[in-house]
């Protein structure tokens, strides 16, 4: 498996795309799609048929509004395979009515269907063993871990840990979590230091990828953020987009 980061930028980061990743895998699988997603991944000249599934973490518009124009582009370069779209119960009716408001005629244009899988249980898509825990944020937002074979990937999408999240990353091989601030708590979001104290207990752990930083975090902070690396046994990483992670499984 490889997982190739679109965008790793928070909701208003001007130069490196809403948080988004694409797991290439014999089921490739697209982990949220916002408003700055579809430019970086059209600029990858992906065939329309690549990407199997799309995993939405929640529904602020920064993770789900680039779907319509993914949609209605893919259309246009003759996709016709159908696109699962996961979420969490009440997925379909927003993003259909957002692909309505976005583009009326699309979805009765469409030559390929969009099949959905609402749920916040296990469930198996093809391959990839798919389980799901709730974050602290806002918004209701599940993150998601991806198993195949003997490898697990966990992405957190927005928000602090719980419970729920430190057992569901408990057996990760990577793990890709949002740190909004390096030191700072702030309401419905992590910092550096508080998920790398998390990270050290995982017994299984490869590689860390801090993501969604904030932007003038991340413009005047991000030696800080890389500088933790000396202090992990693991590779710690502030990625950029377009960088890949590799996984055997």
């Amino acid at each position: 498996m490889e997982l190739e980061c679109i965008g790793v930028g928070e909701a208003f980061e001007p130069q490196l795309g809403n948080t988004s990743f694409l797991l290439h895998s014999e089921t490739n699988l697209l982990i949220d799609c916002g408003y700055a997603v579809p430019r970086n991944l059209f600029s990858r000249n992906y065939p329309p048929d690549l990407i199997d599934a799309l995993y939405v973490t929640h529904f602020h518009a920064d993770h789900f509004f680039g779907v319509p124009a993914m949609v209605y582009r893919w259309q246009e370069e003759g996709r016709k395979k159908p696109l699962t779209i996961i979420g969490q119960p009440g997925t379909k009716s927003l993003i259909n009515r957002t692909i309505d408001l976005g583009y009326p005629s699309c979805r009765s244009k469409l030559d390929f269907e969009l099949k959905y899988l609402e749920t916040t249980d296990p469930v198996a898509l093809n391959e990839l063993s798919l389980s799901f825990a709730q974050t602290d944020h806002s918004m209701k937002n599940y993150a998601i871990k991806i198993t195949k074979g003997k490898s697990s990937i966990g992405i957190s999408g927005d928000g602090g840990l719980t419970t729920k999240t430190r057992d569901l990353f408990q057996d990760c091989t990577v793990l890709v979590h949002e740190a909004y601030t390096y030191d700072r708590a702030i309401q419905g979001h992590t910092y550096a230091l508080d998920i790398v104290a998390f990270a050290k207990g995982l017994p299984t752990l490869q590689t860390l990828a801090l993501v969604h930083i904030q932007r003038d975090e991340r413009a005047n902070r991000l030696s800080e953020f890389t500088a933790l690396q000396k202090d992990v046994p693991f590779k710690l990483l502030a990625p950029e987009p377009g960088e890949r992670i590799f996984l055997k499984t």
